[in-house]
């Protein structure tokens, strides 16, 4: 029988290779019976339902050609067709990423980064040292450092550079710590104060303490001065990374929120040095939500389409982070029941009319969602939108959804709301010490409705994986794929294990990565799969992602990185 089942997909194929050779052209406009630029053999994962392994692909012009057997790829093959054996590596699509910050990972480079240290009198000294070793510069960055109980304070700083200004944001991104040459520098003063309110720590003796949050981070983040040569070197080197690990196209969710990030963008695309596709979510502040905001943003999305550097829509945040207390919950903080945190958007009427608005003018909405009250607020205003327009085609999505209501899963389905998840974060003490996470949510909330993935994939929801570098510093495609699937770290200790019935099988976890993102863009026709037609976009790996051992599979190495037909990266001895 399965000889049986072998011969008739042989004949289809052969009947589909007449069809494609008698063919004028495909999906790029590229003749499919013109020789192939590339052939490529191993083993093909496609995460394309049609086809979902192969043994050869061949590649014309960029674009993927043919899928398929090693017998029909060489009809298409010449002796000037270029042969790239990978063996029994695997070939993927290039891997995508749902939700990040570009500007802000190229701009770590330049950061004094506390990222290991776990004390603020270590926070001092590895500031001291550095500065120290580098007392000609004019400002200083630091970045990775945690709120350890009782938020620092400008003394922390002042005690050590009491004469430049020293300045960075949290390892969570939701915080920002400055000194009082910081303040000075960025001109914050009463008017700001008032803007931010509770943003705005102040001290007893009612001045600010050097520790603001949410919005006025962002606002600060936006202010510190950045040419624009220097934002473009970012980026090249956020590019760099991102292709060393594995990405060809990426989300910029907030590309306004670094100072002068689009402009860099647009430049580096104009000039062809941007490689690693990039969609882009324009940042709206609640200040900003009326119409002109909307118009000027649909404006942009039109004058910059490039193949390489597109704005789609827009990034919206309704809450912050629960380390803060700043995630919105529908119930109260377990260490605080009256607080239910902090709502970023307080006129729901305002936020209905700047959703309904972006819908008619075709954009999607990219909101930060991570408490369950967060994302209840954010799903009233889509409903609202949608059911006024009577269009449920536009592809809004939910960020992080660390804490979700059973019920509002259905909304996501009901309204064609994507789901950006991270399977990084599903295990304990991924990303924060899980008897942190017990302290501020209750040891319920920090197991069965956290970080949900399988409940989205049930409901039919497309579900998509993001990393939110450099927020969380974590950035790995075979870790997120062994979390997705196991729900806990490597090394088998179940007690890292949560909720293992929000588990997904492996192809599924490929899919997030991969196809489901294309998915949020409006591009599953165009990348995301290893299907004729599409871009040839490809990495390769020395594991089987779908058979091989899962325990194997945090291991795996990147071999070869492929975009638009040629390589960008290898690492193949």
């Amino acid at each position: 029988m399965k000889h049986s089942i072998k011969f008739i997909l042989s004949i289809i194929e052969t009947v589909s290779i007449a069809g494609l050779m008698s063919l004028t052209g495909c999906k790029s406009g590229n003749k499919v019976a013109e020789n192939a630029d590339t052939l490529v053999l191993g083993n093909i994962i496609t995460v394309d339902n049609e086809r979902l392994f192969a043994e050869a692909m061949t590649i014309k012009d960029g674009y993927i050609q043919y899928v398929g057997s090693k017998e029909n790829a060489m009809k298409f093959c010449d002796a000037k067709t270029k042969v790239l054996d990978y063996g029994t590596s695997s070939v993927y699509p290039g891997f995508m990423e749902g939700h990040c910050h570009g500007g802000g990972a190229g701009q770590l480079a330049s950061t004094i980064k506390l990222n290991d240290a776990f004390s603020y009198e270590e926070y001092q000294k590895i500031i001291a040292d550095y500065i120290q070793k580098n007392p000609d510069e004019k400002m200083y960055k630091i970045s990775g450092w945690r709120v350890l109980g009782v938020p620092p304070t400008k003394q922390l700083l002042d005690e050590i550079c009491p004469d430049k200004p020293v300045f960075g944001n949290a390892l969570d991104g939701h915080s920002m710590l400055l000194n009082t040459k910081a303040f000075e520098l960025l001109k914050l003063d009463d008017e700001f104060i008032k803007e931010f309110g509770e943003m705005v720590q102040m001290g007893e003796d009612g001045k600010p303490t050097g520790f603001v949050t949410e919005g006025a981070a962002s606002k600060l983040m936006k202010a510190l001065p950045v040419d624009i040569e220097s934002a473009k070197k970012f980026l090249l080197t956020w590019q760099d990374f991102a292709i060393r690990n594995g990405y060809v196209a990426a989300c910029e969710a907030g590309v306004n929120l670094l100072n002068t990030a689009h402009e860099a963008y647009a430049e580096l695309a104009k000039e062809g040095a941007l490689k690693l596709r990039t969609r882009a979510y324009y940042c709206v502040q609640p200040n900003e939500a009326n119409e002109q905001t909307v118009e000027e943003i649909s404006r942009m999305s039109k004058e910059f389409n490039d193949e390489y550097y597109k704005i789609v829509g827009l990034k919206l945040f309704v809450d912050g982070v629960v380390e803060s207390h700043t995630a919105l919950l529908c119930d109260g903080y377990a260490d605080d029941p009256d607080n239910k945190g902090m709502n970023r958007f307080p006129d729901s009427e305002s936020l209905k009319a700047l959703v309904l608005s972006a819908h008619r003018h075709g954009l999607p909405t990219h909101t930060h969602t991570i408490g369950d009250g967060a994302v209840k607020y954010m799903l009233d205003a889509i409903e609202y939108a949608k059911n006024t327009t009577g269009d449920n085609s536009i592809r809004d999505m939910l960020a992080h959804i660390e804490l979700v209501k059973p019920e509002d899963i259905d909304r996501f389905a009901k309204y064609n709301v994507s789901a950006l998840v991270s399977a990084l974060w599903a295990p304990k003490n991924a990303i924060t010490p899980f008897e942190q996470e017990v302290s501020l949510l209750g040891e319920e909330r920090s197991v069965e409705p956290y970080q949900v993935i399988n409940s989205f994939v049930k409901m039919g929801v497309n579900c998509a994986q993001h990393t939110d570098y450099p927020v969380s510093t974590a950035i790995n495609v075979p870790l997120s794929i062994y979390c997705a699937v196991t729900r806990c770290l490597p090394g088998g200790d179940a007690r890292n294990t949560r909720n293992p019935d929000e588990a997904i099988n492996r192809l599924e976890a490929l899919r997030e990565l991969t196809i489901n993102v294309a998915y949020l863009w409006n591009e599953e026709d165009h990348m995301g799969t290893l299907t004729p037609g599409k871009v040839a976009n490809y990495v390769v790996y020395d594991r089987d992602f779908i058979h091989d051992d899962i325990e194997s599979i945090p291991d795996a190495k990147l071999l070869h990185v492929v975009i638009d037909g040629e390589e960008a990266y290898s690492n193949a001895q």
